[in-house]
């Protein structure tokens, strides 16, 4: 689990053994079970910092302006991190998928180590598992990682289309974000524990859910007149 393995070219890249995953927020909610499903596997892992202005002040420091406005976003809140007091780039590092195709997401990742590079942080590793390096680092456990990624995400896409069916009409503003915080802690407990079956786990997935549903529907909201529907 999160060994150094050799690479092709005979160098080794640092495994992430001793390191803090830091996860960008694509939402939230799916951030959250992200790193949760890395901490099922034994990886310490924990969601990047809310985006502020800082975020795109440092963003923009190592942007043209051409790129999308996430690759702003997401380089800006890692290098938030890299900037806080006592950071320790021995034990950090930073994920960041990658894919094919025209999209620049798939940029996102090389970019960002090669910002690293310039700025002298280059020990810091930009932890992209793909098939192509047969997932180095969680190779041993990239069947579980995935299954529980991938439930954590279905979960935390649900808890928000709830909200987004909620909120608009909420009588007391907060009442529907509050009880879909409270959601994904419940979905973020039954993700992030280790060793647990795999019927087990997604049987505590549903409750949890569950438990979510029956919550929303005891927020006061008044469905009279009818929104624009969000999130489908």
């Amino acid at each position: 689990m999160g060994g150094d393995r050799a690479v092709r070219d005979g160098r080794r890249k640092p495994g992430l053994n001793g390191r803090k995953l830091y996860i960008p927020q694509m939402s939230w909610g799916g951030a959250v079970a992200f790193a949760a499903a890395f901490r099922s596997i034994g990886i310490d892992s924990e969601v990047c910092p809310n985006s502020d202005e800082r975020t795109l002040e440092l963003g923009g420091r190592h942007t043209s302006g051409e790129e999308c406005l996430p690759a702003r976003v997401t380089l800006g809140n890692f290098l938030k991190i890299v900037e806080q007091p006592g950071f320790d780039p021995s034990r950090t590092a930073f994920f960041m998928p990658s894919a094919d195709g025209p999209c620049r997401f798939g940029q996102y990742a090389p970019y960002i180590r090669k910002v690293l590079r310039d700025i002298g942080m280059d020990e810091v590793p930009v932890f992209s598992p793909s098939s192509r390096d047969g997932y180095e680092g969680i190779a041993e456990q990239k069947n579980e990682l995935m299954r529980n990624a991938l439930r954590g995400l279905v979960a935390a896409d649900a808890l928000r289309k709830m909200l987004h069916r909620t909120r608009p009409y909420e009588v007391n503003k907060g009442d529907a974000d509050a009880v879909h915080a409270a959601g994904i802690r419940r979905v973020e407990r039954v993700l992030e524990q280790q060793k647990m079956a795999a019927d087990e786990r997604r049987r505590q997935l549903v409750a949890a859910l569950e438990i979510a549903r029956d919550e929303f529907r005891k927020v006061p909201a008044k469905f009279t007149k009818r929104r624009p529907l969000i999130g489908v």
